[in-house]
């Protein structure tokens, strides 16, 4: 039978049963110049579901064989699995699955490789419950089926050596690849070491390094294992043909024409499956004493090769179960401010605290709400130019929206196939203010890679968007009705806006209108326009500004506070909107532009004293892989290099397209946030047109109401976080961790 790992893809031919899983392991003869000798394989046929009929009746002939030699061999050289570990719950199924083993040629130590340098990844059906990840199956039924799991790609054979009977040739290990001593070492080794290489490829001199530990026992009878990587890009399967019946002629069992054996690795986009890589391992985080909770990894993925630009992410990995935890991508807004805001000041693993002076290394403590509690987290530096993430050919800098789309998408497609034990864990994009447009364009980027087939194949589920800007009309005209909500302006007030304007504030027409607009301004202009319950720094006093240009609103000099335990923070993100200021198509001003002539460092009361000391701290730089100050600059939480486009319009048609395939939304504000008011968020998911399937109703955390949610059809839920500004797990910690757990698990708020 021909065993299929991939659409049409034969990897052998013989009356064998697909290589998937590791049912028992086999003892051998003495002698080791003979065949072959591997791992029985699970009977369960990919591609037909059941092994020919000709491969069934060959191995009914050899059962009769297989006792016989049983009743020679000792029981103990065979290590008994349980009916659990093997997945068989009834013992006559299991007596029954091994009269349709494969016959078990023996072995060659040529073939007996311990330990490969190179990763595999390999699918599996049935699986031995104590062996790593990468031995468990995805889904049993849909092997069943004759499907392959999602992380499955195509498959790539290393055909590794050919052994023959009857005028083959038969050595012995050769003498050159004996290990005489180790460096480090002294002493004589306890049993025999070999290493080397073998070409797999001899057009392009492709090779895999060995190396082969022999047993210290009887290396003749021992049982021969694999090591494996934690992760499970891991699996290694080797497979030996039963030459009883090859090419139609019977030949006894012990003179088989051929024995081939197999290493089946399975490559994303023709590249080899690794697990992460160690140079992206993050050992120490400067600041932080203690052991850290969980892995961090990070650096850069070069998303276009000739400019040379490079995207900075960084890897939180799951504190509770990182194999199968939800992996989330963290982005920021601006457009131009980094994801390091979030990771420094709202959810990432730690709190930070002051050194005590603008330059002097912050002291870390563990983060009791963040989100890597539940879930891998990535923070990524995109597009080229924010924060760490930078280009060798400025002219990257002009960019947009789609661009930017498009550049995180190829950085999610090479990512993963760097951390390909990634690739079954349920994929999120997640993002705040102006990422309300990161998010959907990205998303429908990744949508359309699966539509269209790219590899690797990635576990989108859905995605969240956080106080996010996402239509010109419904965020423009939200800040009235919310200030009119919020008491910030009488009756009369909305009354007058409301019939000079008619509903359309944002883009004003008549100077009625405008009139109406101004004793709005004048309401609420020493407000906090990114939280209106606080004052303007995060600090016990409040420090002011007196800006130079009287044309900006005060209030976009007056920022938020927070309850968390350790208030640091001395400027709120740059990367909301003036008031009456939505997202129009064409060019974005930066945040130093709203600023200019305010004071030379740039917008008025934003410091970030914190986040800046430390990630230009020159020890920070090197442990987490990024370029020094040297090379790329200073970094900034948010840039002033990019001339930015708005050029993917409304985003109301993208939410559709995406929650109309299925995929879920987490549409989530802060209802004291004045820069993207919830009164426009709410206003827009109700305008899907989508019914109703979960009411307006609170929310609760600890007994306590902590916003209110209301769940429509299609997997889209809106919610909003009491007390919350426009950065809610900068303002509400605890509750943010819970909305994002609850939600990341299918359940109701």
């Amino acid at each position: 039978m021909c065993c299929h790992f991939a659409d049409n893809l034969p990897i052998f031919v013989g009356n064998v049963t697909p290589c998937y899983s590791v049912l028992q392991y086999y003892t051998w003869p003495k002698h080791k110049c003979t065949t072959i000798c591997f791992v029985a394989l699970d009977t369960t046929s990919l591609a037909s579901g059941g092994a020919t009929a000709r491969a069934k009746k060959s191995q009914r002939n050899r059962s009769q064989i297989r006792r016989d030699e049983s009743r020679q061999n000792s029981v103990q050289n065979s290590p008994n699995l349980s009916d659990q570990e093997i997945g068989i719950k009834d013992p006559r199924r299991r007596r029954r699955r091994r009269h349709h083993s494969p016959l078990i040629v023996p072995w060659t130590p040529i073939l007996s490789l311990s330990l490969l340098s190179v990763r595999l990844n390999f699918p599996t059906t049935t699986a031995v419950s104590t062996a790593p990840r990468c031995c468990r199956p995805p889904a049993p039924s849909m092997a069943r089926r004759g499907r392959r799991s999602p992380a499955s790609p195509a498959v790539a054979i290393a055909l590794i050596i050919f052994l023959t009977y009857g005028g083959g040739v038969c050595e012995a290990a050769p003498a050159s690849a004996l290990v005489k001593s180790v460096p480090g070492f002294d002493g004589a080794l306890p049993s025999k070491h070999y290493a080397g290489y073998v070409t797999v490829e001899e057009q392009h001199g492709r090779n895999l390094f060995y190396y082969l530990v022999e047993s210290e026992r009887d290396p003749a009878k021992d049982p021969l294992y694999y090591t494996w990587p934690k992760h499970k890009c891991t699996t290694i399967c080797f497979v030996a043909l039963d030459t009883t019946s090859l090419a139609r002629g019977r030949r006894s069992p012990a003179s088989p024409a051929v024995a081939i054996a197999l290493i089946i690795f399975l490559t994303y986009g023709g590249g080899v499956c690794e697990a992460a890589p160690a140079s992206a391992l993050v050992k120490s985080v400067p600041g932080f004493d203690g052991a850290l909770p969980s892995k961090h990894y990070a650096g850069y993925v070069t998303v276009e090769e000739q400019h040379g630009r490079n995207l900075f992410y960084y890897l939180v990995e799951s504190e509770r179960d990182p194999a199968k935890d939800p992996l989330v991508l963290w982005l920021n807004g601006g457009p131009g401010c980094s994801s390091f805001d979030g990771f420094v000041y709202e959810h990432g693993p730690f709190n930070f605290e002051s050194g005590g002076s603008a330059k002097s290394l912050p002291k870390l403590h563990l983060n009791p709400y963040s989100w890597s509690k539940v879930s891998s987290v990535i923070y990524l530096d995109s597009p080229a130019g924010v924060g760490l993430s930078y280009s060798k050919n400025t002219s990257d800098y002009n960019t947009g929206d789609l661009k930017t789309a498009a550049d995180s998408h190829t950085f999610l497609l090479k990512w993963f196939q760097l951390y390909p034990e990634f690739l079954s864990n349920p994929f999120y994009i997640a993002g705040e203010s102006y990422a309300g447009v990161y998010v959907p364009t990205l998303s429908h980027e990744v949508v359309k890679g699966l539509h269209d087939g790219v590899k690797p194949t990635i576990n989108f589920k859905g995605y969240m968007v956080g106080n996010g800007v996402c239509d010109t009309v419904f965020d423009g005209n939200a800040l009235v009705p919310f200030a009119h909500g919020m008491a910030l302006i009488s009756d009369d007030i909305y009354q007058e806006a409301q019939t000079a304007c008619h509903g359309n504030y944002w883009n004003t027409t008549t100077d009625k209108c405008e009139n109406a607009l101004n004793k709005v301004d004048t309401s609420i202009n020493d407000l906090n326009i990114y939280d209106i319950l606080e004052p303007c720094y995060h600090s016990k006093t409040i420090k002011k500004v007196t800006p130079a240009n009287t044309k900006l609103p005060k209030s976009f000099q007056h920022l938020g506070t927070t309850t968390k335990p350790l208030a640091v923070r001395t400027r709120m993100h740059g990367r909301a909107w003036p008031l009456r200021a939505p997202v129009r198509a064409g060019r974005v001003p930066s945040w130093q532009e709203f600023a200019r002539g305010s004071r030379p460092s740039g917008v008025p009361c934003m410091s970030d004293e914190v986040a800046t000391a430390w990630l230009n701290n020159d020890d920070v730089r090197a442990a987490i892989h990024a370029q020094p100050v040297s090379s790329i600059g200073s970094w900034l939480i948010c840039t002033n290099v990019l001339d930015f486009i708005h050029d993917a319009g409304s985003m109301i048609s993208y939410h559709k397209n995406l929650t109309g395939q299925g995929y879920r939304a987490f549409i989530y504000s802060g209802d004291h946030d004045m820069c993207v008011p919830y009164t426009g968020t709410e206003a827009w998911t109700r305008s899907l047109g989508y019914g109703v399937i979960d009411s307006w109703r609170p929310w609760h955390l600890n007994g306590q109401v902590s916003g209110y949610t209301q769940g429509y059809e299609h997997g889209l839920t809106f919610a909003t976080i009491k007390g919350a500004g426009h950065t809610i797990p900068e303002y509400k910690p605890q509750e943010s961790l819970a909305f994002y757990s609850r939600w990341l698990a299918g359940s109701k708020l």
